[in-house]
């Protein structure tokens, strides 16, 4: 596939999937006669400027559309962009009305006034305190909307999955995907471990640190209890397999095994038998299973 691009305003959405992020909406492209339908997962108001990335396909019913890998988007950069924009309802304070009010004041000045100098809303006829406070907080959101798929973008998370850890994570997304990208794996739809390995490596994550190993250990007894019916495992065969997973010696396995079984309520329980060895269990199962016997 050879990527295309193609820049231009965010004219109207079509069609919105609120959990996937999959839009159906139209462009008003640079270069072209005619307004673009563009499809893929990806969030945009009208008025925003889009510069795309992806391929131009050929849709049976609809014709032509430019189905999006990438995106970046900024501030509109016109004046008539900004007042659709701002006209949305995107930014809480801020209607038709005042995005006339405020476009015929500041004209394309409008963000810079909002963002640097806020005081200066108190000119527009109808804004006080309040509303002034609304404007401020609602477009500091919209704008760490933007710092967030950027973020994502940039570490190899792709579009889709970067509209649904938004959607779960909202503003604290970049913190905490900072702070564990493996979490994605379990708390994010269509995210598996292998997609979170890339993504954590993308960010700079070491390929021996104790954070990938111990997800490599949680990842692996989840998939022998789903696949094989285990409940535990012996550890030594499952630093075996999880240094195949990660493409680690064993020797680096077992250590962190030990250190993440440690604390009280752990994810993950080692229990020691006489006869059967050392046996590995993830703590929700390790319990099911104890309630279970005793109830017997």
């Amino acid at each position: 596939m050879i990527e295309a691009e193609l820049n231009g305003v965010y004219d109207h959405t079509i069609f919105s999937n609120e959990e996937s992020g999959w839009t159906v909406g139209v462009i008003d492209a640079e270069n072209r006669k005619q307004k673009v339908t563009v499809v893929g997962a990806f969030t945009a108001n009208p008025g925003e400027a889009l510069k795309l990335h992806g391929e131009w396909v050929n849709n049976k019913k609809f014709g032509e559309q430019f189905q999006v890998a990438r995106y970046e988007s900024s501030t509109p950069g016109t004046v008539e962009g900004l007042r659709k924009y701002l006209g949305s309802g995107l930014i809480k304070g801020i209607g038709a009305v005042y995005a006339d009010r405020l476009i015929d004041r500041f004209g394309i000045e409008v963000p810079r006034v909002i963002e640097e100098n806020p005081r200066r809303l108190f000119e527009i006829q109808g804004i006080g305190r309040v509303r002034q406070k609304k404007i401020v907080e609602g477009w500091n959101s919209q704008k760490e909307i933007k710092n967030i798929m950027l973020f994502l973008q940039s570490n190899g998370v792709g579009t889709a999955h970067a509209v649904r850890i938004y959607k779960t994570y909202r503003t604290d997304a970049i913190e905490k995907v900072k702070e564990n990208p493996y979490r994605l794996a379990t708390e994010i739809h269509g995210i598996g471990f292998k997609t979170a390995d890339l993504i954590a490596e993308k960010m700079g994550v070491e390929r021996t640190a104790p954070t990938r190993i111990e997800a490599g250990i949680i990842y692996a007894l989840g998939e022998i209890s789903d696949r094989e019916g285990h409940v535990g495992y012996p550890s030594e065969a499952l630093c075996g397999r999880v240094a195949k997973l990660l493409e680690l010696e064993e020797a680096a396995i077992e250590p962190v095994l030990k250190e993440l079984a440690k604390p009280f309520q752990s994810p993950v329980v080692l229990e020691i038998d006489s006869e059967a060895g050392t046996w590995a269990y993830l703590r929700r199962q390790f319990e099911a299973e104890y309630e279970s016997s005793v109830l017997l």
